[in-house]
C-alpha cells in the first residue's frame, strides 16, 4: 500500500513551541493508525479491507456531511473560559484530524488498486488559487476573499504565521499576482460527485482530503486568535514560544 503516514517535517515548516502540539497530535495518530494496520491476523486484515470498501461504498458521504455541517462557532459557545476554549480547540483538532487521516488511508488504498487514477474535481486548494486570481483581476474584493480563505496562510499549521485575513491589501495583491496565469483544469466541485455514485471515488477522496484540511484550518485560526488574546491579557512577548503545557499551567494559576 502507498505510505499514508504524515511526514511531520512537511506538515509544519520550522514549528514554534506551541505548534509542536500539532506535531505531537499527528505523531500520536500516526502511531495509533500504524498499530491498527499492522496487526497480522487474517481476521484483522479482512476487517481492514471491509472497512475501506464500506467507506468507499457509502461511508464517504457521511464524512462529507460531517464536514459540511461542521459548526465550530457553535462548539465554542459551550465553553465560557479562555482555558476551556483553548483546550477544546486542540481536542477538536485531534478528533477532526483523525478522520482526515482515515480518509487519506483509504485514498492511498484506492490509488494502490489503480495507479492510473487522476483527480477530476475542483479542490479547495484550487478554489483558493481561483479566488486569488479573481482578487488580482478585480472580480472580487478583499472582504470576499477573506470570507472564504482568510483563515489560510503560507505555512497554515504554524500558529505564529499570520493568516491571509491579517495581510494588508498590498500584501494580498502581491500574492495574488502569482496566480495571474493559472488555468483551471477542473470545474466541477465535490458536491457534484457526492450526489452521484462512487464511480469517481478516487477524486471524491481527494476532494474530501482538501475539504478536511479547509475545516481543520478554521480550528487552527481560532487557536491563533485565542492565543493572541492570552498573549495580550497576560502581557506575554511571544506566546508561540511557549508550549501547550506551559500555557495551560499559566491559565491554571489565574
Amino acid at each position: 500500500m502507498v505510505n499514508h503516514m504524515i511526514d511531520t517535517s512537511e506538515f509544519i515548516q520550522n514549528p514554534s513551541k506551541l505548534s509542536n502540539k500539532f506535531i505531537k497530535i499527528i505523531k500520536k495518530l500516526n502511531q495509533r493508525i500504524e498499530n491498527s494496520l499492522t496487526k497480522k491476523s487474517v481476521v484483522n486484515k479482512i476487517k481492514k479491507i471491509v472497512n475501506f470498501e464500506m467507506y468507499m461504498y457509502h461511508g464517504y458521504k457521511k464524512y462529507y456531511s460531517y464536514l459540511i455541517n461542521y459548526d465550530l462557532k457553535q462548539k465554542l459557545k459551550k465553553h465560557t473560559t479562555v482555558k476551556g476554549k483553548f483546550k477544546m480547540l486542540f481536542a477538536k483538532f485531534e478528533k477532526l484530524y483523525e478522520q482526515i487521516m482515515f480518509n487519506n488511508i483509504v485514498l492511498a488504498y484506492t490509488y494502490s488498486k489503480d495507479k492510473s487514477k487522476k483527480n477530476i474535481i475542483l479542490t479547495k486548494d484550487e478554489e483558493k488559487i481561483i479566488y486569488f486570481k479573481k482578487l488580482y483581476e478585480g472580480d472580487i474584493l478583499v472582504d470576499e476573499f477573506n470570507e472564504y480563505f482568510g483563515h489560510f496562510s503560507l505555512n497554515p499549521y504554524e500558529l505564529s504565521q499570520k493568516r491571509f485575513r491579517e495581510y494588508s491589501k498590498d500584501e494580498l495583491m502581491n500574492l495574488a499576482s502569482f496566480t495571474k496565469n493559472y488555468v483551471v483544469s477542473c470545474n466541477k466541485k465535490l458536491k457534484y460527485y457526492i450526489d452521484g455514485n462512487n464511480k469517481h471515488i478516487f477524486s471524491i477522496l481527494v476532494g474530501l482530503r482538501e475539504l478536511g484540511k479547509y475545516k481543520s484550518l478554521l480550528i487552527v485560526d481560532e487557536i491563533r486568535k485565542i492565543s493572541k488574546q492570552i498573549e495580550t491579557d497576560y502581557k506575554i512577548k511571544n506566546i508561540f514560544q511557549m508550549s501547550y503545557d506551559q500555557i495551560i499551567q499559566m491559565l491554571d494559576k489565574k
